[in-house]
């Protein structure tokens, strides 16, 4: 490969991997913005978004699961929870790492006060041992919790202090979210979820000058009507004057 062949492979590499770092910037950028919005809305008090967000963007920092599943989390949460949503979520934190999403269901018991049955089957169906750790907690059999969940006796703060045995020490979940951080995979999604906020702060730098190109891009578009036939005619032009033929 000769010099100038070389040096066209670099350049087009460079630039692609160049795209390839703003679309990242703006995508992380984007999903931040998102986030605090939905945590606005939920909190109705932006300096509460703001400092939820920032106590997620911490514990992301140390975390084996990937920020966006973090964030994810904490906002089904926040409408329900409110200025506890951190507390809660810290408490589901070693049981999510270990299955799926779990706060949703979490949210709506929460709501409701009481589960109806459905929810603790999926919290089983994630092979949380929901239906052990309450009879425990309620002092009775598995069947007598899933007839007690199903007349609607379960309440909330049984689902809560079940989740909390599981996740103290000496619990099912006891340190499954730091045991997983000291895996490959778990220390290269603490990795990539601290590029995630790099990537966030380096979009709040830009975001001025972004701003500014999508209302220059927004008004080419509104201009398009006026502007295009001068491009036309200048096109006609230049074409009849280099090819010497006329459109």
């Amino acid at each position: 490969m000769g010099r100038e062949s070389r040096c066209g492979y670099h350049g087009q590499t460079g630039a692609i991997g160049a795209v390839d770092i703003g679309r990242r910037i703006i995508s992380a950028g984007g999903n931040a913005e998102a986030t605090l919005a939905q945590l606005e809305f939920a909190l109705k008090d932006r300096g509460k978004a703001e400092y939820l967000n920032s106590q997620l963007n911490e514990f992301a920092k140390n975390a084996p699961i990937p920020i966006s599943q973090i964030k994810q989390q904490a906002a089904f949460l926040a409408p329900v929870f409110g200025d506890q949503t951190f507390k809660y979520f810290k408490q589901l934190g070693d049981v999510v790492s270990g299955s799926g999403n779990i706060a949703y269901n979490f949210s709506q018991i929460k709501s409701m006060g009481r589960t109806t049955g459905m929810d603790l089957r999926q919290f089983a169906m994630q092979n949380i041992p929901i239906y052990q750790e309450l009879a425990k907690v309620i002092g009775k059999t598995e069947q007598d919790v899933i007839q007690l969940s199903s007349e609607g006796k379960i309440t909330f703060d049984m689902v809560a202090k079940a989740f909390k045995n599981m996740t103290k020490e000496g619990g099912k979940y006891y340190g499954a979210m730091e045991a997983k951080a000291h895996t490959f995979q778990g220390q290269w999604q603490i990795i990539s979820n601290k590029m995630q906020l790099i990537f966030s702060k380096i979009f709040i730098k830009l975001q001025p000058y972004l701003k500014q190109f999508s209302n220059w891009i927004e008004k080419i578009i509104d201009d398009f009507d006026n502007w295009w036939p001068k491009v036309k005619k200048i096109g006609k032009t230049l074409l009849w004057t280099f090819a010497g033929y006329q459109i």
